[in-house]
Protein backbone atom coordinates (compact mmCIF):
# COMPACT_ATOMS: atom_id res chain seq x y z
CA UNK A 1 0.00 0.00 0.00
CA UNK A 2 0.68 3.84 -0.72
CA UNK A 3 -0.26 6.38 1.96
CA UNK A 4 0.30 9.71 1.41
CA UNK A 5 1.19 12.53 3.77
CA UNK A 6 1.13 10.20 7.20
CA UNK A 7 1.64 12.53 9.92
CA UNK A 8 4.63 11.20 12.52
CA UNK A 9 6.29 12.75 15.05
CA UNK A 10 9.76 14.09 14.29
CA UNK A 11 12.69 14.08 17.34
CA UNK A 12 16.12 15.71 17.44
CA UNK A 13 18.90 12.88 16.75
CA UNK A 14 21.59 14.57 19.06
CA UNK A 15 19.97 16.45 22.59
CA UNK A 16 21.41 20.19 22.45
CA UNK A 17 21.01 21.20 19.18
CA UNK A 18 19.02 23.99 17.29
CA UNK A 19 16.40 21.26 16.89
CA UNK A 20 16.01 20.12 20.30
CA UNK A 21 12.15 20.14 20.46
CA UNK A 22 10.15 17.57 19.12
CA UNK A 23 7.52 18.42 16.47
CA UNK A 24 5.02 16.74 14.07
CA UNK A 25 5.44 16.40 10.33
CA UNK A 26 4.84 14.26 7.40
CA UNK A 27 5.79 11.72 5.39
CA UNK A 28 4.15 9.04 2.39
CA UNK A 29 5.03 5.61 3.18
CA UNK A 30 5.41 2.59 1.46
CA UNK A 31 3.68 -0.60 3.58
CA UNK A 32 3.77 -4.08 2.77
CA UNK A 33 1.87 -7.02 4.74
CA UNK A 34 0.91 -10.65 4.95
CA UNK A 35 -1.42 -13.00 6.54
CA UNK A 36 -1.24 -16.81 6.47
CA UNK A 37 -4.35 -18.69 8.64
CA UNK A 38 -4.99 -22.08 9.47
CA UNK A 39 -7.98 -23.77 10.60
CA UNK A 40 -8.66 -27.26 11.59
CA UNK A 41 -12.34 -28.16 12.21
CA UNK A 42 -14.16 -26.17 15.05
CA UNK A 43 -10.99 -27.28 17.52
CA UNK A 44 -7.71 -25.19 16.17
CA UNK A 45 -6.81 -21.92 14.80
CA UNK A 46 -3.84 -20.67 13.70
CA UNK A 47 -2.98 -16.97 12.31
CA UNK A 48 0.41 -14.88 11.48
CA UNK A 49 0.87 -11.68 9.97
CA UNK A 50 3.44 -9.31 9.45
CA UNK A 51 4.24 -5.81 8.47
CA UNK A 52 6.93 -3.73 6.80
CA UNK A 53 6.49 0.30 6.69
CA UNK A 54 9.29 2.78 5.15
CA UNK A 55 8.80 6.03 5.65
CA UNK A 56 9.83 7.54 1.88
CA UNK A 57 10.90 11.08 3.53
CA UNK A 58 12.97 12.20 6.16
CA UNK A 59 11.90 14.88 8.61
CA UNK A 60 12.09 18.08 7.03
CA UNK A 61 13.94 20.44 9.68
CA UNK A 62 17.06 19.61 11.58
CA UNK A 63 19.05 16.38 12.23
CA UNK A 64 15.59 14.48 13.10
CA UNK A 65 14.04 10.90 12.73
CA UNK A 66 10.75 10.19 13.08
CA UNK A 67 10.02 8.38 16.45
CA UNK A 68 9.10 4.83 16.93
CA UNK A 69 10.77 3.58 13.70
CA UNK A 70 13.86 2.35 13.27
CA UNK A 71 16.89 4.16 11.93
CA UNK A 72 14.38 7.00 11.80
CA UNK A 73 12.55 5.46 8.57
CA UNK A 74 11.07 1.75 8.65
CA UNK A 75 9.31 -0.36 11.38
CA UNK A 76 8.45 -4.09 11.29
CA UNK A 77 6.66 -6.53 13.35
CA UNK A 78 4.92 -10.21 13.45
CA UNK A 79 1.91 -11.14 15.13
CA UNK A 80 0.43 -14.43 15.52
CA UNK A 81 -2.19 -16.22 17.29
CA UNK A 82 -3.59 -19.54 18.32
CA UNK A 83 -6.98 -20.73 19.17
CA UNK A 84 -8.17 -24.00 21.02
CA UNK A 85 -11.87 -24.77 21.50
CA UNK A 86 -11.93 -28.44 22.40
CA UNK A 87 -15.06 -30.56 21.86
CA UNK A 88 -14.62 -32.56 25.15
CA UNK A 89 -14.75 -29.66 27.89
CA UNK A 90 -16.51 -26.29 27.26
CA UNK A 91 -13.85 -24.03 27.19
CA UNK A 92 -12.23 -21.81 24.43
CA UNK A 93 -8.39 -21.39 25.06
CA UNK A 94 -6.38 -18.69 22.82
CA UNK A 95 -3.25 -16.73 22.95
CA UNK A 96 -2.01 -13.93 20.92
CA UNK A 97 1.71 -12.31 20.30
CA UNK A 98 3.70 -10.11 18.69
CA UNK A 99 7.16 -8.40 18.03
CA UNK A 100 7.32 -4.85 16.77
CA UNK A 101 10.46 -2.67 16.23
CA UNK A 102 12.39 -1.04 18.98
CA UNK A 103 11.95 -4.49 19.93
CA UNK A 104 8.68 -4.37 21.34
CA UNK A 105 6.62 -7.25 22.51
CA UNK A 106 2.97 -8.11 23.52
CA UNK A 107 1.36 -11.30 24.75
CA UNK A 108 -2.23 -12.05 25.41
CA UNK A 109 -3.25 -15.01 27.14
CA UNK A 110 -7.13 -15.99 27.43
CA UNK A 111 -9.78 -18.73 28.38
CA UNK A 112 -13.48 -18.30 27.74
CA UNK A 113 -16.52 -20.42 29.19
CA UNK A 114 -19.46 -20.24 27.53
CA UNK A 115 -22.48 -19.30 30.45
CA UNK A 116 -25.30 -19.35 27.78
CA UNK A 117 -26.06 -18.94 24.22
CA UNK A 118 -24.11 -15.77 22.85
CA UNK A 119 -22.27 -14.97 26.46
CA UNK A 120 -19.19 -16.12 27.54
CA UNK A 121 -17.39 -15.31 30.53
CA UNK A 122 -13.45 -14.75 30.21
CA UNK A 123 -10.31 -14.17 32.05
CA UNK A 124 -6.95 -13.02 30.04
CA UNK A 125 -4.15 -10.93 30.71
CA UNK A 126 -1.81 -8.36 28.76
CA UNK A 127 1.79 -8.14 29.17
CA UNK A 128 3.55 -5.07 26.86
CA UNK A 129 7.23 -5.03 26.42
CA UNK A 130 9.95 -3.09 25.27
CA UNK A 131 13.11 -0.96 25.68
CA UNK A 132 12.38 1.42 28.22
CA UNK A 133 11.92 5.05 27.38
CA UNK A 134 14.30 7.42 27.73
CA UNK A 135 13.87 10.23 30.27
CA UNK A 136 11.70 13.04 29.98
CA UNK A 137 12.81 15.61 27.23
CA UNK A 138 15.25 13.50 26.00
CA UNK A 139 13.77 12.05 23.01
CA UNK A 140 16.65 11.94 21.08
CA UNK A 141 17.35 7.86 21.01
CA UNK A 142 16.44 5.72 18.20
CA UNK A 143 15.84 2.91 20.54
CA UNK A 144 12.50 4.74 21.80
CA UNK A 145 10.36 2.10 21.66
CA UNK A 146 5.92 1.47 22.19
CA UNK A 147 6.74 -1.47 24.31
CA UNK A 148 9.07 0.83 26.51
CA UNK A 149 6.30 3.23 26.40
CA UNK A 150 3.84 0.67 27.93
CA UNK A 151 5.83 -1.27 29.78
CA UNK A 152 3.84 -0.40 32.74
CA UNK A 153 0.02 -1.26 31.55
CA UNK A 154 0.39 -5.25 31.78
CA UNK A 155 -2.86 -6.16 33.31
CA UNK A 156 -5.30 -9.79 34.11
CA UNK A 157 -9.04 -8.91 32.95
CA UNK A 158 -12.37 -10.73 33.75
CA UNK A 159 -15.25 -9.69 31.20
CA UNK A 160 -18.36 -11.12 29.83
CA UNK A 161 -18.36 -11.48 26.31
CA UNK A 162 -21.41 -11.47 23.81
CA UNK A 163 -20.88 -12.87 20.14
CA UNK A 164 -23.91 -12.28 18.31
Amino acid sequence: AYMMHRTFMAVPEVVGTTASASAPGTSDVLQLGARAEYVHGDEWLFALESFFAYALQRPSEGPRHWLFMEDGRYARGVAGMMAWKPTVIPLHFSVGGGLLSGPSWILSPRVAYPIVESFEVEVGALFVGGKHAPSIGNLATQTYSIGGSFNNVDQVYLGVRYLP
